[in-house]
């Protein structure tokens, strides 16, 4: 089992950088996301060509790195509308480039609710983005993968369900990361089930994993380490993940160089 790492991990560095320390630390895909990871280039919006994409998978690809995902992170619901169309039309032009860098899939979360938006209006608004999204998706046979995280619009397995069952695409995936869906209150005593639960929800449909751990500090707050470091159940994670989505591409996340080696040994060590 090979895995794969959020490649701003090792910091923004330039191109004939990044993909040597991703392969260094022993790393065979990234999820890229192109502005927090790549220095020196311009990828905003209508920066972004085939020729650009290009260059930066034959970088990769000459330490044996692939790019199976773009990261592009939105927020659906920004109440500043130029920002959020910025955002959109940012996320459309990586689908379209999508192929060239050999990424089948753009993930995003939906961002935060906004007090400009009662409950109601902002999930209309975040379904009529991801409707606008995959129509664009559609067209170039990318695969749009919604992450549901705490706080956010689609904040939990059940929001990510019910927005799949309203839109109707089969070009809308899910990213599943139980961190990032797993309540204060659900953790660390109850995490069984709402892990379980993630999976009856979105099991089919998961396209990525990614991978981070929590614990509980001494003052009773869950907070985050990298994989292995905290109290997740990550057995039962990777016994879903086998049932439902054997081989499934997964990322690390939330782990520091120096982490890297202790946290791919604990992830190799579930799949011995």
């Amino acid at each position: 089992m090979e895995f794969g790492l959020l490649a701003h991990c090792v910091g923004q560095q330039p191109l004939d950088t990044l993909p040597r320390l991703v392969a260094e630390h022993g790393f065979k895909y990234v999820q890229l996301a192109l502005a927090k990871a790549l220095s020196g280039v311009d990828t905003g919006l209508g920066k972004l060509s085939p020729g650009l994409a290009n260059a930066v998978a034959e970088e990769f690809d000459k330490y044996g790195v692939k790019i199976p995902v773009l990261g592009c992170y939105i927020d659906m619901v920004n109440p500043n509308e130029e920002a959020r169309r910025y955002g959109i039309d940012r996320f459309k032009e990586h689908i379209r480039m999508a192929r060239h860098f050999g990424a089948a899939f753009v993930d995003t979360e939906t961002g935060h609710v906004s007090e400009k938006y009662p409950a109601e209006a902002a999930w209309e608004l975040t379904r009529r983005t991801v409707e606008e999204l995959l129509e664009e998706a559609e067209k170039w046979g990318v695969i749009v993968a919604v992450e549901p995280a705490n706080s956010h619009i689609i904040g939990t397995a059940r929001d990510w369900r019910r927005l799949y069952d309203e839109v109707k695409s089969s070009h809308l995936a899910g990213v599943i990361d139980p961190c990032n869906i797993l309540r204060d209150k659900e953790f660390p005593h109850d995490q069984d089930e709402g892990i379980r639960e993630a999976f009856r929800l979105m099991g089919d449909h998961i396209v990525l994993a990614h991978c981070k751990d929590l614990y509980v500090d001494a003052d009773g707050k869950v907070k985050e380490a990298c994989a292995g470091k905290g109290t997740l159940n990550y057995p039962l994670f990777v016994e879903l993940l086998k049932q439902h989505k054997p081989h499934v591409h997964m990322t690390l996340e939330s782990v520091a160089p120096h982490e890297m080696a202790d946290a791919l040994r604990f992830l190799k060590g579930l799949f011995a």
